[in-house]
């Protein structure tokens, strides 16, 4: 014969004050949430907006889109064509080396926006322009060295034909200024003439 328990209230209170004490007794065990990282937010851009482009090498320049077939054409240093942001978008995914070198500027005063939402304003920080080349050429060796070691290779290509153009017009003539140009630039300026 099957023998049937009893149990009392002060039994069962036992038991379940037994339990309570266990789980109050037991450590929390805590879930992490996944570090929720900042939002950035991005600026909306109108990509119809023409933006101000001007040429930095110190010859013609010419881009075709990838996407739309459009051809723009600098004739020479300095000229400057207006061009639309989704067409700057398509440059920066298709041709880069026209902004990262960079073949064109874009005007820091007027777009600079534009310069931040394209990822370029740490780029346009080491610049030389072509406005100021007159000027890097009049700066000591070492502020020119210190300059050419930060510059993009598109500043430095600039540097070296305007250098070329400039010791062929006998402008340039500081042998110490030629020779440092040549060593930081690794190029023989004479055969660039």
């Amino acid at each position: 014969m099957a023998r049937t328990t009893k149990t009392t209230k002060a039994q069962e209170e036992a038991v379940e004050k037994q339990v309570t004490e266990t789980v109050e007794e037991a450590p929390a065990k805590t879930v992490k949430q996944p570090a929720k990282k900042p939002v950035v937010k991005r600026t909306e851009i109108d990509p119809n907006r023409l933006i101000l482009v001007k040429n930095a090498t110190d010859n013609s320049l010419v881009y075709e889109s990838k996407k739309t077939g459009q051809v723009i054409l600098w004739a020479e240093s300095g000229d400057e064509e207006y061009i639309a942001v989704q067409e700057l978008m398509t440059m920066r995914s298709s041709q880069p080396r026209f902004l990262n070198e960079p073949w064109i500027l874009i005007d820091d005063q007027e777009d600079d926006d534009i310069i931040q939402y394209l990822g370029l304003d740490k780029l346009y920080k080491n610049i030389i322009n072509v406005d100021e080349l007159d000027e890097f050429f009049s700066l000591t060796p070492q502020e020119i060295k210190e300059k050419l070691k930060i510059a993009p290779n598109g500043s430095k290509k600039l540097i070296a034909d305007r250098a070329a153009k400039m010791i062929k017009d006998q402008t340039l003539y500081d042998n110490r200024i030629i020779k440092l140009l040549e060593e930081e630039l690794k190029t023989d300026l004479s055969l660039l003439s």
